[in-house]
Formats: structure tokens, sequence, C-alpha cells
């Protein structure tokens, strides 16, 4: 999860505030001109990561390796705390406001819980068959899980740490299979977005129809699905302009969903595959992929629907994460360690 808006929600919720209204107006700046992205340092974490998410409120990375969550501090660029948590951790998000982490056992299907400030795992929540992707809303505090193997969409309440709602998002058809992938949340409009792929069984799903289904957060009503390409289906939302940006691969181009209309809107070409990580600055209206077998990342101008910048980094790259309170963006490498990038005076 990456929200730039996290000072003011933290600040809204303390106060006794509604924070829905005013949690996209935080951590907005103008890119200097003639500013550039280059690579700025490096985090050495032991094992290859499979999942990262950042507090930006106090400054802490989460990365998930196998050995469980790496903590890192993102001032001094180091490992402070590492916590074993279930078999083949995955995907992580983080509530910012309560600063609770929630951790992916792709194996274990189940998701482990995580104090953030007192660095202990304190309690596992069993879910269904292999999840594989996971958000969380930090106004309701309501955590969000796909489920492959289940083709479901389960929802954790994040204060009973319990599981209150299973649904099914994508209607299963006769010769078709179907394939859920990730989740975002837009916590302003309490609207979660749900990625999935489907096609004929006989046929590879990487070249389907690409789907984004939207639900209702309170309600856990499906109320809209939109068609978004072909591909890989990584997606992020822009909770300030409330615009959802989708990965099409297969398409070489990056879906763009006006959250307001529901409707796809004219999608960035990247002239290339790409593969499946995207994440999203609402702060300077940046989106970041990482091309397909490349070892570099593409740095989007949201505004002009444009790559505006090409990042060498190393490593074939697996994972990105943005930090919308400092805008760095955080890059994992397979072998390597993890990158940062910054945009830097021209």
């Amino acid at each position: 999860m990456k929200f730039g808006q996290v000072a003011l929600a933290v600040a809204m919720l303390l106060s006794g505030c509604d924070t829905r209204a005013d949690v996209a107006s935080i951590g907005s700046r103008d890119l200097p001109p003639g500013a550039s992205y280059r690579v700025t340092g490096t985090v050495s974490v032991g094992g290859r990561v499979g999942g990262m998410a950042v507090d930006s409120s106090t400054g802490t990375l989460y990365a998930s390796t196998s050995d469980g969550i790496s903590v890192i501090d993102a001032s001094t660029r180091t490992v402070v705390a590492d916590i074993p948590v279930g078999f083949d951790s995955q995907d992580v998000a983080v509530d910012p406001v309560t600063h609770t982490v929630y951790v992916l056992n792709a194996r274990d299907n189940s998701v482990s819980v995580i104090d953030g400030v007192a660095h202990a795992l304190t309690a596992t929540v069993p879910v269904g068959k292999n999840p594989s992707g996971i958000a969380v809303d930090p106004v309701a505090h309501r955590v969000y899980i796909t489920l492959e193997g289940d083709q479901e969409l389960s929802v954790i309440d994040g204060t009973t740490r319990s599981v209150i709602d299973s649904l099914q998002v994508v209607p299963t058809q006769a010769g078709m299979q179907n394939h859920l992938s990730g989740v975002a949340v837009d916590p302003e409009t309490d609207r979660v977005y749900v990625s999935s792929w489907r096609s004929p069984e006989d046929e590879l799903p990487y070249s389907s129809e690409h789907l984004v289904t939207v639900v209702d957060g309170s309600t856990r009503a499906v109320t809209a699905t939109v068609v978004a390409g072909r591909g890989q289906n990584g997606l992020a939302v822009d909770s300030g302009a409330h615009v959802v940006y989708v990965v099409n691969g297969w398409d070489k181009a990056i879906a763009v969903i006006d959250g307001s209309t529901v409707t796809a809107t004219v999608p960035v070409d990247v002239a290339h595959y790409l593969a499946e990580p995207l994440a999203v600055d609402s702060g300077t209206n940046t989106v970041y992929v990482i091309p397909y077998r490349a070892n570099s990342v593409n740095v989007i101008d949201a505004a002009k629907r444009t790559v505006v910048a090409t990042v060498p980094v190393g490593e074939p790259l697996t994972g990105l994460v943005v930090d919308s309170v400092t805008h760095r963006v955080y890059v994992t490498q397979r072998d390597g360690p993890m990158s940062i990038i910054e945009s830097v005076p021209g």
C-alpha cells in the first residue's frame, strides 16, 4: 500500500475527525524543473524479497523474505529487525494509522499481523486458498485479500483480526478460467478494485481479457466491472485524483480508469512488454513500472501520460513501492540489494 496522505490521516483520526474527505490532500509537491531520476543508494536485505510496503508516517519499510519480514529504517537504510512469519511470505500491506503490518503467507493460507511499533507478531488469521494480493483501507481499518484458489475476495476486520466476509467478485462461466490477482483501495471513496483475467480454458491466460472489478467497501457489493486490456495485471490507485492504473503487459500499455465514472480512459503507451509491479506517487502524479525482463524502471508523468525517464538499476527487477511522503522509490532485484530511486535537481 502506498499512501501519500498519511500525516493528515493520522492527525485527523487523533482529533476525532472523519479522514475520508481529507485523505487525498497530503504529501503533494511539484517536481523541480529539470529534475532527473537516478539510483541514490541501496539497502542490503537478507534473502530474496517477495513483497514490500512502507509506513510513511514512521519512515519504515517492510520487506518479506524467505526468513520472514525485514524491518528497514528508511532514514539510515539499515535492517533494524527480522520478524518470523508464516511459510512462503509474499505480499505486504500496512495500515499507516494503526502501524499494523499484514503479510500474506501463500502456502499457509494465512495472514500474519505485526505490530509495527513493537516489531512483534501479534496474530495469524486463516484465510482461503492461495492468497495472492492484499490491500488496506486505513480509514475503515479493513484488509482485503484476493484468493486465487477460492476465486474470492476475503475481508478482514483489522480491529478484531478476523475474517468478516468473503465474496465472489468475478462470475464463473462455463469453458472459461478466471484468475484473481491484485487488489487496491481508494480510502477516500471506500472503493476496492480487484484485478483478474479470464480466458478460454485451452488458452494461455497472459494474453487473455483483463478485468477490474469495483467493490463497495461498506456494503461489499460489486458495483461495476471494467475491461482493461490484456496481460499482467498489477494495479494501484491514486487516491488524490481517484484514478486507477493497471498494468497491461501484453498490450504494452498502462490502462487508466477514472474512479469517479468507473470507465477506462486513454491508456499510457509504453512501447514494450511490462512486468506486473506498478506503483503510484499521488503527491507528484507519477507512475512507476518495470519493463519485462529489463534492469530498469520507467517513470511516467501521469498528467501527460508519457514515459519521461528510464532509470537503470541492475539485476532483473521483481518489485517496487513508493513512499509518497519522501517520494523515494524502492526497487527489489532478483538477487541483488534493494535500490532507492529519487528525483534530483537538474
